[in-house]
């Protein structure tokens, strides 16, 4: 009798926990798809215009930072004044050359000749050269070139890169009504967290009520009927669960870049690299849509025996024990004691977790060779890939089923 109400009270803990965990998943997947598309290296590190405002910065403070001393004052007035005089002499050349072949020209030259026009320029060169180098000590005149570069570095930039499309990104930032990038992030970040939280709770609820029905079942050795019942209804809601959650989250990201150029540090947090989550029912729909006739006949396989055979096995069990004391229909027979060999869920769960190992060693290897390239570049990548609710649902039905075709020949007609 207690078996009876155990299996009933934790057969509705685990449905309720499920409505929740739906909605739950539901809001932390929008909220994760948001949080990635924030963090995509195409507006950190890849962006551009982010380089370009770090660039500008470095070029700008090192022009405040810089301060003439007599030593380098000095060293610049004597190149100014080299300059200078070299420019005087090509221009007092190129003045005598176009000159040279006519009278007027002639008597021009000897005009400047005679009044020493070009040597008394050139005497004047020390005190031109002073008065450059004043004028780059005045902030009027930093600003104005920094200005200038910029303006140089925009125009450089927008010659040779694309534009970046920030439309995705700006209607995230209005989505969640807040003011930067920076403080959308964080925002989702919190929201993420407390949705995990929240998850946790009720995929413990489901745990904790899948142990007590399994143990109801393994232990119990007669009067199984409502028990096995329960459990199918159970397994029924794991299933779906296990199909319609994402399975394995696929996440690579550079946790931390820091180049250091001009004793400058240019800093990346958390740019992902690339980003993939999707449930069985989800990835066999996509199969399906392909143009490809090998892929859309696989995913006709997955469909087949992954998901169709397993709910067929569970709605011909619970006819079978509803009607224990009539003959069993061929069809029902095969599905209830014969398709187990067919239906590859079992399969899938093993299959699953080992593309979940290979993913990750695959691209643990392949961004470990980021990390150490240069003295002045720092890389911390990492693989946040790591298995989903979805998978952890799929187990557990797997198990249980396991569990009922084991004992549902023991059940008296």
């Amino acid at each position: 009798m207690y078996s009876k109400i155990l299996s009933v009270v934790f057969a509705l803990v685990i449905f309720l926990s499920a409505m929740l965990i739906i909605k739950v998943e539901q809001t932390r997947r929008e909220l994760k798809r948001d949080f990635v598309e924030l963090s995509k290296a195409k507006y950190g590190i890849f962006n551009i215009d982010v380089w370009k405002e770090e660039i500008s910065n470095i070029i700008a403070n090192k022009i405040d930072e810089f301060q003439f001393d007599p030593e380098n004052r000095q060293e610049l007035i004597n190149k100014l004044e080299t300059l200078l005089n070299e420019g005087v002499d090509l221009l007092e050349k190129s003045y005598k050359k176009q000159r040279s072949s006519s009278i007027k020209g002639f008597f021009q030259n000897a005009l400047t000749s005679g009044i020493e026009l070009f040597d008394k320029i050139r005497e004047n060169i020390p005190s031109f050269a002073e008065t450059i180098v004043d004028d780059l000590e005045r902030p009027e005149t930093r600003a104005q070139i920094k200005k200038y570069i910029k303006v140089k570095i925009d125009q450089y930039t927008n010659e040779t890169f694309a534009q970046v499309d920030y439309s995705d990104r700006n209607k995230i930032i209005l989505k969640y009504d807040k003011e930067t990038h920076k403080a959308t992030l964080e925002h989702l970040e919190g929201e993420l967290d407390a949705s995990e939280n929240r998850s946790l709770k009720f995929k413990l609820a489901i745990y904790i009520g899948l142990m007590v029905i399994s143990l109801i079942l393994l232990l119990k050795k007669s009067e199984l009927k409502l028990e096995l019942v329960t459990a199918i209804i159970v397994c029924a809601g794991l299933l779906f669960l296990g199909l319609y959650l994402p399975m394995i989250d696929i996440d690579a990201r550079i946790s931390r870049f820091d180049l250091t150029i001009l004793d400058h540090h240019i800093d990346f947090e958390n740019q992902i690299l690339y980003y993939k989550s999707k449930s069985i029912l989800e990835v066999v729909g996509l199969m399906l849509a392909q143009a490809k006739l090998d892929v859309a006949f696989v995913g006709f396989l997955v469909l087949s025996f992954c998901v169709l055979f397993p709910m067929a096995k569970l709605v011909s069990s619970l006819v079978v024990l509803m009607n224990r004391e009539k003959p069993i229909n061929g069809i029902v027979k095969f599905f209830v004691f014969k398709s187990g060999k067919w239906s590859m869920a079992d399969v899938l769960v093993v299959a699953i977790f080992m593309s979940y190992i290979g993913f990750s060693s695959i691209l643990t290897e392949q961004l470990n060779q980021l990390e150490n390239v240069t003295n002045s570049l720092e890389v911390l990548s990492t693989n946040y890939s790591e298995l989903n609710t979805g998978f952890f649902m799929f187990f557990g039905f797997v198990c249980l089923s396991l569990i009922i075709s084991d004992r549902i020949n023991k059940v008296p007609a």
